[in-house]
């Protein structure tokens, strides 16, 4: 570009064009070259769907239709079991016994809940309503679970999350 005889005003309007142009470009290729080499992220995938002829995609009963809870106080504090059993109701559990845990019972823990091995699936629903609750397996038959209550035993809580079973 021959510049030499233009009008100083015409030689700094063609450079700031150039100046303009050269930008544009390197801006271009710099987008160009970050939409080439930036890693793709993966498409979200989608929910997991129910095998046909199911209303649930787990195995879990729905909460907590199904499990039976006997509820033991092994505390000082009387009426508990019944309180506790009575929440239990409240929240749909099926409740068997409700009463004072053989004398001598001594629980460490808020509360324990003792299950067999068919009994597992129901344990683990429980246990998710109870703030620092111990899950004990023991020989059992049955699906029924114990609820044992202790000195520092709170509440029954209400559930905040689906099962996970």
């Amino acid at each position: 570009m021959y510049e030499a005889g233009m009008p100083t005003a015409q030689r700094r309007r063609r450079r700031a064009v150039l100046l303009v142009l050269l930008a544009l470009g390197a801006l271009l290729l710099g987008t160009l070259l970050w939409g080439l080499l930036r890693p793709e992220k993966p498409a979200p995938s989608a929910p997991p769907t129910p095998p046909a002829g199911s209303s649930t995609a787990s195995a879990c009963p729905e909460p907590p239709a199904g499990i039976t809870v006997d509820v033991y106080n092994a505390t000082e504090r009387a009426g508990l079991a019944g309180l506790t059993a009575d929440t239990l109701r409240a929240q749909r559990f099926e409740v068997g016994q409700a009463t004072n845990a053989p004398s001598g019972t001594v629980i460490t823990s808020p509360a324990e809940i003792r299950y067999g091995p068919a009994g597992k699936v129901g344990a683990t629903v429980l246990a998710r309503r109870i703030r620092g609750v111990v899950l004990h397996e023991i020989p059992r038959e049955g699906t029924t679970v114990d609820l044992v209550i202790g000195a520092d035993f709170g509440a029954v809580q209400p559930p905040t999350t689906p099962p996970t079973c």
